[in-house]
């Protein structure tokens, strides 16, 4: 008489094949359902508010200080091309850094300007003219 296998009814896998099956899950992965508002998710709304993202200017400084911390990586190291490399990086960075902060000073006295302007007033009567 034929013996039986006392293992269960598995396929073997193909030989070719060395990934598991595609559908790993086991059991339901949501729990339960959970409401969203309508307009949470539409639009600009869903981001964070202009006013908590960093300005250009803030990028700069913090990449400033990155490189800062990479150099003095650079100076224990004794590497003198990747400290001129830092350097010139960090040169062009606060260059960067100076005409970003330069055009907003420029766009905010051109909006004074712009409202002064609105009002009917010669552009003189605007205090740095």
């Amino acid at each position: 008489m034929s013996q039986t296998s006392a293992q269960p009814n598995v396929e073997p896998w193909p030989t070719g094949e060395r990934r598991g099956p595609a559908d790993r899950r086991i059991g339901e992965r949501r729990l339960q359902l959970v409401g969203v508002e309508a307009n949470r998710r539409r639009g600009a709304d869903r981001r964070r508010p202009v006013s908590r993202r960093e300005s250009a200017g803030g990028h700069i400084r913090n990449a400033i200080q990155v490189l800062e911390t990479a150099l003095v990586e650079s100076e224990r190291a004794g590497d003198p091309v990747e400290r001129e490399t830092i350097l010139a990086a960090i040169d062009r960075l606060r260059q960067a850094l100076h005409e970003v902060d330069r055009l907003v000073e420029d766009r905010s006295h051109l909006g004074q300007l712009l409202r002064v302007t609105e009002r009917g007033l010669p552009p003189d009567t605007l205090p740095g003219l």
